[in-house]
């Protein structure tokens, strides 16, 4: 096989000078062509001012249709924001919340306190109880504790805590 293709000859061949006057030949044969093609004339004739009143008579002729507009803001959404903001505005300048500086034991409940004394492990004499309680000292004076029953106080210190409360581990 010959992988030097040097000597091909095509079956293509030109006349000598072919191309040297090629493009003067083009360009006398299209401007003959042109000539031609303007002094022909069509067999239509176009009414006079046809042209001028041709769009409009299109126009009215062909329908627009209306374009379904979504609005960005819905009016109707707006309108109750801006009520519900204006009440909140003036609702603010009517009601005046009421402060007090001063904070009182009637503010608590009793269970919290005692829950509190019960978990600080606070000393609280029997005159500070009554007075937390509303009890007047005078009362207290003619309570007597020494008159509790053994019974009872056992019985109270079952119900209210464990036995493992007072295990000495040591004895």
């Amino acid at each position: 096989m010959n992988s030097n293709n040097k000597h091909i000859k095509t079956g293509f061949k030109t006349p000598d000078n072919y191309f040297d006057s090629f493009e003067e030949k083009l360009l006398n044969k299209l401007s003959m062509e042109t000539e031609v093609l303007i002094d022909n004339k069509t067999g239509y004739k176009i009414p006079k001012d046809y042209f001028d009143a041709f769009e409009k008579e299109l126009l009215s002729k062909v329908e627009k249709p209306e374009p379904k507009v979504i609005p960005l803001f819905n009016t109707s959404k707006l309108y109750y924001v801006a009520s519900v903001a204006a009440i909140l505005i003036f609702s603010l300048f009517i009601i005046k919340p009421t402060y007090s500086d001063s904070i009182t034991f009637d503010d608590l409940e009793y269970a919290s306190i005692e829950e509190y004394i019960n978990t600080e492990n606070i000393d609280i004499s029997a005159v500070e109880l009554a007075d937390l309680y509303g009890v007047e000292t005078n009362d207290l004076d003619h309570i007597s504790f020494l008159n509790i029953e053994d019974d009872h106080i056992l019985e109270y210190l079952s119900e209210e805590t464990t036995s493992d409360d007072y295990y000495d581990s040591e004895l």
